[in-house]
This record gives structure tokens, sequence and C-alpha cells, in this order.
């Protein structure tokens, strides 16, 4: 799954960049540079929102590099059983 999850975010990554600079003949500069700063801008927000919540307890691996604690399986149990997650794997699996 890592692997069309990938080719779709490159996919829509080009495609996103092409047109913006197309519209903005201009400043193709400016618009390459918004796009990919809004890609990292992304990463940049969302993985400490994430870590916050799955795992505020800040809960290290063990000896063979899991996790081990239920609370924190519970929350990521339920962030994949999210109407989303479902939808998101649903569309995957057809």
């Amino acid at each position: 799954m890592g692997f069309f999850a990938s080719l779709g975010q490159s996919i829509a990554y080009n495609a996103i960049l092409t047109t913006a600079q197309r519209w903005f003949p201009e400043n193709v500069g400016l618009a390459g540079g918004l796009i990919v700063a809004g890609y990292g801008c992304g990463a940049f927000i969302l993985s400490p929102l994430q870590t916050a919540f799955i795992n505020p307890l800040d809960y290290r691996v063990n000896s063979e590099g899991f996790f081990t604690q239920v609370d924190l399986l519970e929350r990521v149990s339920a962030i994949r059983n999210s109407r989303h997650s479902i939808m998101l794997n649903s569309k995957i699996d057809s």
C-alpha cells in the first residue's frame, strides 16, 4: 500500500505544481516555492499533533522495537477505525 500511496502523492504533487506554474507564469518560482512549502508545512504541523494525540506520555518502544502499552495501541486503533480511514481503506481494497 505504501507504494501506491507514494505514487498517488507524486502524481498529485506534479499536477498541482504544474497547474500553479501555468496560472502564474510571471512568478513560476514563487508558485513552485509555495507549493513545496505547503507540503512541508503539512507534515510540520500534523506530525506533532498526531504524536500528542497518540503518544502523549512519550512511551518508548521495547527492546524489540514495538510499542506494547495498551492505551497507546487503543488510540492507534481508534484512528484506524475512524470514518475517514474506513472510507479510504474501502476505496483502496476495491
